[in-house]
């Protein structure tokens, strides 16, 4: 994901692995694995890009203390 700091003029680019527990399952699976890490991980029910921009988004949100105020993530950790 692309993202901006308008105020500061910055730049920069983050990734995260993006997964359904449905692919999840299969890729265990498929590759006889008996486990998968993944840093940066988003689990979605199903795959959907406004969600996963909406997740990205609470997940910045809730590394940063500058944006600590916000109460509107829905996400659940482990």
């Amino acid at each position: 994901m692309e993202l901006y700091d308008p105020d500061s003029g910055h730049k920069w680019s983050q990734s995260y692995f993006v997964a359904t527990p449905e692919g999840l399952a299969n890729v265990l699976r498929d590759r006889s694995w008996k486990f998968l890490y993944a840093p940066q991980t988003l689990v979605l029910r199903q795959y959907d890009l406004e969600e996963i921009r909406r997740a990205v988004v609470s997940r910045i949100k809730a590394d940063h203390d500058f944006f600590s105020d916000s109460q509107d993530s829905a996400e659940e950790s482990l």
